[in-house]
């Protein structure tokens, strides 16, 4: 399990990441990400608020490490 909430928040943003790799946007469901992450839909909703701020998340750390 996760010791903390930021080890699930970075938990939350890397599978998600790899989701949206391979499925893109549409085709990524939040269940899906909760499914993979072994969490609950407002785990998700408490970090980003919404899908489209989890994927705006995702691409301002893609572009930090680019």
């Amino acid at each position: 399990m996760y010791q903390n909430s930021k080890d699930l928040k970075e938990c939350i943003l890397q599978v998600s990441g790899e989701l949206f790799a391979k499925q893109g946007f549409y085709g990524t469901t939040l269940r899906h990400i909760t499914n993979s992450v072994g969490c609950n839909g407002a785990a998700v909703n408490y970090h980003f608020h919404s899908k489209n701020n989890l994927y705006i998340a995702i691409q301002t750390l893609y572009k930090t490490f680019n």
